[in-house]
C-alpha cells in the first residue's frame, strides 16, 4: 500500500502543480482565451473517439450500450497514466493486508446503491480519518481533488489527498467502481478508535459538478448493518450550464465556465438546456442509499 501511495504521490504531485499553474493562468487570461482554445488538445469523450494519452488531461471514457431497447450511458472514469485498471481492485482490497490502525481496528463494508434513474456514478473514493479532519463539508470550498472528481470523475488527485495522510490524519483509503442507475457496488475500509470517521465522494456523471458521498460518519461504532441516505451536492466550482458540451456524461470537454461558490445541496436538473430532464432526480429524495456492515 505504501509503495502504491508513493507511486501515485510522485505522479500526482507533478500533475497537481501543473493543474494549479494552469488554473492560475486561465484566471489571469480568461477574457482573452477563446473557448475553443481552452479545449484544444484535451480529451474528447465522444464514444468511439480515441485521444492520445498525452493529450488527455482528465481521463475518462464513455460507452454506449443498447439495453432493453433504449440507450444506457455508461460513464467510466479511471486512474490515468501508469496506474492500470486492476490497480483499482488492488487498492479496494488492500485494506485486508494493512497493519492495525490503532485500538479495535475493524473492517467495514460499504455498499452504495444508485437510486436515480438517469445518473451514472463515477468511481468513488472513501477514507477513514480522525475527528476534525474534513475531506469536504457543506458551506466550505471544494479542494482541488474534489473539484476534479466532481467535474470529471477523475479520482486520482482526491485519492492522493487521503493517501498522503495515511498514518497521520487518515487511517485507510479505498475506491469503488462506477455504478449504473439501480445498481450497487461495494468497497471495504478499515476504521479504529483513532480513525473512526469515514468520508468520501462519487461524481454524478451527467452533471456539471455534482457529487455525493458520506461526510464524517462514525463507522467505528456501527455494530450491525446500517443504512444511510446520501443526497446530491454541488461542488460549487462549475456553473450548471446543463449543456451536453459541458457535461462529461454528455461527452463534453474542458474549458467549462467556472463558479466560485461553497459546496451546497445540488438544485437538480432544470431541463432548460440540451441535457435531458430525465437525467434529473427528485431533489427532496436521496440519490443513493449506503449500507454499512461491520465485518
Amino acid at each position: 500500500m505504501k509503495e502504491l501511495a508513493a507511486r501515485i504521490g510522485t505522479r500526482v504531485r507533478g500533475w497537481r502543480d501543473k493543474e494549479i499553474d494552469r488554473e492560475l493562468r486561465r484566471e489571469a487570461q480568461e477574457e482573452r482565451i477563446d473557448k475553443a482554445d481552452k479545449r484544444a488538445g484535451l480529451r474528447n469523450l465522444a464514444c468511439g473517439a480515441r485521444v492520445p494519452a498525452a493529450q488527455r488531461s482528465l481521463p475518462a471514457a464513455c460507452v454506449h450500450q443498447e439495453k432493453e431497447g433504449s440507450k444506457m450511458i455508461h460513464f467510466v472514469g479511471f486512474i490515468a497514466a501508469t496506474v492500470a485498471f486492476f490497480t483499482i481492485s488492488s487498492v479496494a482490497y488492500a485494506q485486508y493486508d494493512e497493519p492495525a490502525l490503532g485500538t479495535g481496528t475493524k473492517t467495514v463494508e460499504i455498499v452504495i446503491e444508485n437510486a436515480t434513474k438517469g445518473q451514472v456514478f463515477s468511481p468513488g473514493v472513501f477514507a477513514s480519518h480522525r475527528s476534525g479532519v474534513k475531506l469536504w463539508a457543506e458551506g466550505e470550498p471544494a479542494s482541488l481533488g474534489l473539484r476534479l472528481l466532481a467535474e470529471d470523475g477523475n479520482i486520482d488527485p482526491f485519492m492522493y489527498e487521503t493517501m498522503k495522510g495515511i498514518g497521520k490524519d487518515f487511517g485507510s483509503t479505498t475506491v469503488m467502481y462506477p455504478i449504473d442507475p439501480g445498481q450497487k457496488q461495494k468497497a471495504v475500509v478499515k476504521v479504529s478508535a483513532e480513525y473512526p470517521l469515514v468520508s468520501g465522494a462519487i461524481m454524478l456523471g451527467m452533471t456539471n459538478d455534482g457529487f455525493l458521498g458520506p461526510q464524517s460518519i462514525d463507522m467505528f461504532k456501527i455494530d450491525k448493518p446500517t443504512v444511510f441516505d446520501l443526497y446530491a451536492y454541488d461542488a460549487g466550482t462549475e456553473q450548471n450550464t446543463e449543456k451536453k458540451a459541458d457535461v462529461p456524461g454528455g461527452f463534453g470537454g474542458l474549458g467549462r465556465p467556472e463558479e466560485k461558490a461553497p459546496i451546497h445541496r445540488h438544485p437538480g436538473i432544470r431541463g432548460d438546456a440540451d441535457v435531458p430532464l430525465d437525467w434529473g432526480w427528485d431533489v427532496a429524495k436521496p440519490v443513493a442509499r449506503m449500507t454499512v456492515t461491520p465485518k
